[in-house]
């Protein structure tokens, strides 16, 4: 007798971990942390802005938008799992 053959298990489309976003007037930063570990998931600058990436893991985020009259430097860490950012104008 032949068993019948165990289905495949369905594709997964999550990425572990939590992911967040933050925006500046410069632009938008997504990371996703696992733990203590942060990852650059996206840096998207704003018209007129270039971004610049200064730290990219995994202890801290560091990116910067510049444009010919303004800079904002975002940083990220993850706390307990969780993406904590802050902005400097």
């Amino acid at each position: 007798m032949h068993g019948v053959p165990a289905p495949a298990p369905a594709p997964t489309t999550t990425t572990p971990g939590t992911a967040k976003s933050f925006g500046s007037p410069g632009g938008t930063v997504t990371v996703r942390c696992t733990g203590d570990s942060v990852a650059l998931v996206a840096a998207t600058p704003q018209s007129g802005y270039t971004t610049f990436l200064e730290e990219t893991g995994p202890d801290e985020i560091d990116v910067s938008f510049a444009s010919s009259s303004h800079e904002y430097d975002m940083q990220v860490q993850c706390q307990g799992g969780i993406p904590a950012g802050s902005v400097d104008d």
